[in-house]
């Protein structure tokens, strides 16, 4: 009274997920199988099957049958022909490289049932055990063999909800390079409320991992981690904070970590670090690290780490950072051209951060900007970077700092900084900092030293450089003595007052109160002099090099001109293409 039914069914990446857990992760799945359907009853019994997931044949017996709205199964696995090579398959990592080649051995007991009715949410009974003694496995072109593999993992539900689900890892222990390793883990209730009790103690020699598993070409692993972890208590302690009853502790120390692959653009190495935990705090301490040329070193210690890593909360910590090189464009782009600014992009600072650094960098290098010395009190909190102090050797002369950096919003980040400068040489800081050709042309090409005192507040480009419309600034500016060089309008000044050696002279004693608003910087009148000649100037500069100035110069007092002594002028046009015209009339 059955039909026969053949049936083939191959799917090449397979995800299966259900009560928000993942249960099948991108495998294979290859079924052929003689179907007896029973179609009046809607009753279909399994025969002549086989099943391939991965490379792990099956076979399963038993029957399905159909209801209105469940399905009813009896199927057990018949699992004589597994053996340790093909639970290897269910690494994706070994499955996926030079498998066919890869020789193992191994003791492997595998089988399983699924009994009863699925429904909705409401699943049958359903019991997997796996373990394995004795096992071990070798690529043929490789030297070393990873031995001693013990693993016994039984997953099973007694039917109706997956939360009933209990997957228990008594022992995965294993032998690399003579180094031990040796894990357990046991999880119930893993839909409402994960109950978790995890073990690791042993040690991982990455320097081993070349001579056991075929590496990509480019790939250099190296050093040696130790670890001694323990863990138990259930999620909701982290989400309550009800941190007693939660059990978490040891000790992870690395030695010598080095990573060198195709997809990280300088090498990592970490000579050591030491870390300390428990289910309250994680102490850092000794940690010793290289990213290409940059190097750093830090201790401190961080709270509520579990919350941050489970479920995102808020992590608090407070950290000394030292350095002696350390280079932005190194962590803000994969482009190697660091003179390039638009391929910077925006730090985007993560609102559940509440993080205290104090730190000490030698040399820091932002973009064409090269900082010595810098001592900085740092805070991190909702998104943003507060600058408590920063004192820095900077162009020159001595450069400190207080203010903050916004990141709430990424496409239009901020800064507002309030900065000392102190003996600062034009030369160095137009050479590094660009912009300032655009607000502050006359001194391009100046010589001498100045001081300034200034806020500064603007938004920011994606490539982290300022939107300079949208600059609010406004503070002082003196210097003793500043050489000009090819500064037009002081040129054309000259030919108009026919004092040809006055373009010249050297600018003595200025100070000047400053504004930068809508793009246009604008000076308040200030007194110059040039040798004995005195000048008073004010006006603005824009950002497209329009200047609108007017002023007054002093002839010495020696030439005795009465009332010609004082001439005014104006000075228009572009900074490049000035207007110069004298008031005589006055």
């Amino acid at each position: 009274d059955s039909t026969l039914l053949v049936t083939r069914l191959k799917v090449d990446t397979l995800d299966f997920w259900s009560g928000g857990l993942k249960l099948i992760n991108k495998v294979s799945l290859d079924i052929v199988a003689d179907i007896h359907a029973f179609l009046q009853e809607k009753r279909y019994v399994l025969a002549n099957n086989s099943m391939h997931i991965n490379a792990i044949p099956l076979a399963l017996n038993g029957w399905v049958q159909l209801e209105d709205s469940a399905t009813v199964m009896d199927l057990t696995l018949d699992t004589r022909k597994v053996d340790f090579k093909s639970i290897l398959s269910l690494i994706p990592a070994i499955y996926t490289n030079s498998f066919a080649s890869l020789n193992a051995d191994g003791k492997v007991t595998l089988h399983g049932f699924a009994k009863g009715k699925l429904e909705g949410e409401n699943y049958p009974a359903f019991d997997l055990n796996l373990s394995v003694a004795d096992g071990k496995f070798q690529y043929p072109t490789l030297p070393k063999s990873v031995q001693d593999i013990e693993l016994i993992t039984h997953l099973t539900n007694p039917g109706g909800s997956l939360d009933n689900t209990v997957v228990d890892i008594p022992k995965l222990s294993f032998v690399m390079g003579g180094n031990p390793l040796t894990a357990s883990g046991k999880i119930i209730t893993p839909v409402s409320d994960p109950d978790f009790d995890i073990q690791a103690l042993g040690v991982l020699n990455l320097g081993m991992i070349k001579d056991v598993y075929p590496l990509e070409k480019g790939t250099d692993l190296s050093g040696v981690l130790s670890m001694d972890i323990e863990a138990a208590g259930k999620m909701s302690y982290v989400e309550k904070n009800t941190y007693e009853q939660f059990r978490f502790s040891g000790t992870m120390n690395a030695v010598d970590i080095g990573l060198d692959t195709k997809e990280i653009t300088q090498k990592v190495t970490i000579t050591h670090a030491n870390m300390l935990f428990n289910d309250r705090y994680l102490n850092l301490s000794n940690l010793m690290m290289k990213i290409g040329r940059n190097d750093l070193s830090a201790s401190g210690k961080v709270e509520n780490y579990l919350a941050y890593v489970l479920r995102k909360k808020t992590l608090k910590g407070d950290f000394k950072v030292n350095s002696n090189y350390l280079n932005a464009a190194d962590f803000m782009s994969d482009e190697k051209d660091e003179n390039d600014t638009s391929k910077l992009s925006v730090i985007k600072i993560p609102k559940n951060l509440d993080l205290a650094l104090t730190g000490n960098f030698k040399e820091f290098v932002y973009d064409k900007m090269n900082f010595k010395n810098a001592d900085a009190v740092l805070k991190v909190i909702d998104g943003n970077l507060n600058i408590q102090k920063l004192n820095v050797n900077a162009f020159g002369g001595v450069m400190t700092l207080t203010g903050h950096y916004k990141s709430e919003n990424p496409e239009r980040p901020r800064l507002d900084f309030d900065i000392d400068l102190k003996d600062i040489s034009f030369t160095e800081i137009f050479s590094q900092v660009k912009n300032l050709q655009k607000i502050a042309p006359i001194f391009d090409q100046a010589a001498g030293k100045f001081n300034s005192k200034l806020s500064l507040n603007t938004d920011l480009q994606q490539n982290m450089m300022p939107v300079l419309t949208s600059i609010l600034s406004n503070g002082s500016f003196t210097t003793s003595s500043v050489a000009l060089k090819n500064v037009t309008a002081f040129s054309e000044l000259a030919k108009v007052l026919r004092l040809d050696n006055l373009a010249k002279m050297a600018l003595r004693d200025i100070a000047l109160m400053f504004e930068v608003k809508d793009g246009r910087l604008k000076t308040n009148p200030f007194n110059i002099k040039l040798g004995d000649y005195a000048m008073n100037l004010g006006g603005t500069t824009g950002l497209d090099q329009t200047i609108d100035y007017a002023g007054k110069f002093r002839m010495p007092d020696k030439m005795n001109l009465g009332k010609f002594q004082n001439i005014g002028f104006t000075i228009g046009g572009t900074f490049k293409k000035p207007s110069v015209k004298l008031d005589l009339a006055n």
